[in-house]
């Protein structure tokens, strides 16, 4: 009966280990060399079992910090528990994610071995750090709206009492029309913002910009606009005013490049992000004003489209750089980290 009953628990502790949606290594805690893995861990790393069986936990590679994985074994080996919240994971093919790691050691037959839980919480991550944009982005938003219409107010407001004490009719006209271009901005910057009051408050999501930017109204005033075949099968996380931050873009072509006639956006794969690359072949930016595009208030019109654009991006940890040649077009260089930028096959489109 006492065989029995082992039996009936080691094939429901097996049945948990394989089963859990936690990815679980149990290591020996004398070696240190992993014994045995569960096969959510395995689809997590993208690691074979062979690869990890006898392996210590920093030889493996996929915990990216190889002295805090050696200072977890010795913290485990003293207090028999670790945890740490929030820690980068590598995949096999080099993608990371963020996890949840704990450990603890219990003795099976005498023998201690550690027990190591792995909790993919990127999405987890992905909320909380939109939930902080958010808050963010808002409040810079009413704070630009705010500040520039308390402005246009004043001016309206001056030109107004002006009027009152002008000499003759024409200076009077005058002042009235200078009121009214007041008020018109003020309706202007009202009408920019209204485009931009979701910045941040929807979900970010993943999409694809083969289907974003062909519809953008925009798009049709470029004569000559390619985009990279790697867009079609590929999808950025990102908030879903997207569109509007390349929307921005071939409008300033159009307005500023001088006479642009072609476009180019494509993708190009590095180590730990993948470049989104916009580029026109109009008279380009000049050296001095690279960054200063982005300064809230810089340029012609409302002097927000790109810094907004900026604004959009950073809500998922995308950046945007201008790296282009002076004279020989803009050249926009969108970094997306890995994490929020997958490729989906044909068959999962399907």
């Amino acid at each position: 009966m006492a065989e029995l009953s082992l039996d009936a628990s080691e094939s429901r502790y097996r049945r948990l280990f394989e089963t859990a949606q936690d990815g679980i290594l149990i290591i020996d805690e004398a070696s240190g060399k992993i014994i045995d893995a569960n096969p959510f861990i395995l689809a997590m790393t993208e690691f074979q079992l062979d690869d990890l069986i006898g392996k210590q936990l920093w030889e493996l590679g996929f915990i990216e910090d190889k002295e805090m994985s050696r200072n977890a074994f010795a913290t485990l080996k003293k207090t028999g528990y670790v945890r740490y919240e929030d820690i980068p994971l590598r995949t096999k093919s080099g993608n990371l994610f963020d996890v949840e790691f704990v450990s603890n050691t219990y003795q099976v037959n005498g023998t201690k071995i550690i027990q190591c839980n792995i909790r993919d919480i990127t999405d987890r991550k992905r909320a909380e750090n939109s939930l902080l944009a958010v808050n963010n982005k808002l409040n810079l938003l009413s704070s630009i709206t705010r500040h520039d219409l308390l402005n246009q107010v004043t001016v309206a407001l001056g030109y107004l009492e002006l009027q009152k004490a002008a000499n003759s009719e024409e200076s009077r006209l005058e002042l009235l029309r200078k009121a009214e271009r007041a008020v018109l901005e003020i309706q202007r910057q009202i009408e920019f913002t209204r485009d931009y009051q979701e910045m941040g408050t929807l979900k970010p999501q993943w999409q694809n910009l083969a289907e974003i930017i062909p519809n953008l109204p925009v798009a049709k005033e470029i004569k000559n606009l390619r985009l990279g075949t790697c867009l079609e099968d590929s999808r950025i996380f990102a908030d879903p005013m997207l569109g509007k931050v390349f929307h921005n873009l071939m409008a300033n072509s159009i307005k500023h490049g001088g006479g642009v006639t072609e476009a180019n956006i494509d993708c190009i794969d590095r180590k730990d992000a993948v470049l989104i690359v916009y580029e026109d072949n109009g008279k380009g930016i000049e050296a001095e004003f690279k960054e200063k595009i982005f300064e809230k208030g810089f340029g012609k019109g409302s002097g927000l489209g790109l810094f907004l654009s900026r604004e959009i991006l950073a809500i998922t940890g995308i950046t945007i750089k201008e790296n282009g040649t002076p004279g020989k077009g803009a050249r926009f260089e969108m970094t997306v980290p890995k994490r929020a930028f997958k490729t989906i096959s044909h068959e999962d489109v399907k």
